[in-house]
């Protein structure tokens, strides 16, 4: 997991600013290979939900398409 790219890159700056930026390592997952697309989404909330907690920001349940198409 990525923290500080926030600040490193922010949102229409077109050059990079010099920042500490973490980097955290989590022990690796594996899950069942998945037959329906529910049992995938259930997975993937899971895991962004986990995500979520070690980050410390809140779990947004939009995808990246819904996201821009709203923006």
């Amino acid at each position: 997991m990525l923290d500080g790219t926030d600040r490193m890159n922010p949102r229409g700056r077109k050059l990079l600013r010099f920042t500490k930026v973490r980097i955290s390592i989590q022990p690796a997952r594996r899950y069942p290979a998945a037959v329906h697309r529910a049992q995938v989404r259930v997975a993937t909330d899971q895991l962004m939900r986990e995500m979520s907690a070690l980050s410390g920001r809140p779990y947004v349940d939009r995808y990246a398409a819904t996201f821009a198409a709203e923006n």
